[in-house]
């Protein structure tokens, strides 16, 4: 009898080709061109910026719209052209305002470019993480500014690449889990 060789034999794990025309800026055309519904309007108070976000990008199919931003304090709307600087500003506060440690979303260094999601199970069962996903696609798509906050080891997983040689004890930020991690490796070094 011959030998049968396995998909995984034939087919070892790739990542997909990019071609050279391919670019960031094709990329978010062809996500552009997704957006077919009509232009939604959104009115966000300064005082609320993170509720008002919540609230927009859990609805249904937020992303499949163009977006322009109006930005309202104490009650008065800011007259302001939306020529972008209204939708930048509206997502730099919403993006902030995920880093707050009420919020617990994320852990790492404050402020810097080494956070990771935590496990929160208010965030999770809220679906805040799926809202933040959809904002900063929104956001990328918009000429906004992005969410420039993550580890860039979360950054790798997020894009599939490997990432397990980068990571380091040093990343986990809780104490606790850090030193029971230590023992499990002094014990799987034991044997």
């Amino acid at each position: 009898m011959g030998h049968t060789e396995s998909k995984d034999e034939l087919a070892p794990e790739t990542k997909p080709e990019v071609k050279e025309e391919e670019s960031l800026n094709g990329v978010l055309r062809e996500l552009r061109a997704l957006q077919t519904q009509p232009t939604n309007h959104l009115i966000a108070d300064r005082s609320c910026v993170l509720e008002n976000a919540f609230s927009y990008f859990k609805s249904g199919k937020s992303e499949l719209s163009p977006l322009e931003v109006s930005m309202v304090t104490s009650g008065y709307s800011e007259h302001a052209k939306e020529q972008g600087g209204p939708m930048r500003e509206f997502f730099s506060l919403f993006f902030k305002e995920v880093l707050r440690k009420d919020i617990d979303m994320f852990e790492g260094q404050d402020h810097g470019q080494q956070l990771f999601p935590v496990n929160n199970a208010r965030a999770i069962e809220n679906h805040w993480f799926h809202a933040l996903g959809k904002a900063i696609v929104v956001s990328t798509m918009s000429g906004g500014p992005g969410f420039p906050y993550l580890a860039p080891i979360v950054v790798q997983y997020l894009r599939g690449l490997e990432c397990e040689h980068d990571l380091n004890i040093s990343m986990v930020q809780n104490m606790l889990l850090r030193q029971l991690i230590k023992r499990v490796g002094a014990i799987i070094n034991l044997t």
